[in-house]
């Protein structure tokens, strides 16, 4: 989480909609709270983070059908991309 201040070097006074994902999931795991230097994360994307865990742990095997599930509503996140490796976007 470090540099998060430098955002100020570009007159960005929120954070981008990935780095948001990061700082939730980092939280997430650690129980660490982050310095946001200021700014605040959107609650929209903590939710987003619980519905994404919820669904995530309703499958008991993680296959093809929780990569899917998990692809049509979260396919473009840093959620998907740190669970799976990659994105969930279809090319």
């Amino acid at each position: 989480m470090l540099n998060l201040d430098r955002l100020d070097d570009f007159d960005y006074s929120g954070f981008p909609r990935h780095y948001q994902e990061a700082i939730l999931i980092y939280e997430s795991l650690t129980g660490r709270k982050v310095d946001l230097k200021g700014r605040k994360l959107s609650p929209a994307l903590s939710e987003q983070l619980k519905i994404f865990e919820q669904i995530y742990e309703r499958y008991t095997v993680k296959n093809q059908s929780a990569v899917n599930e998990l692809a049509k509503y979260y396919g473009d996140s840093y959620f998907f991309y740190f669970t799976y490796g990659g994105s969930g976007m279809k090319r």
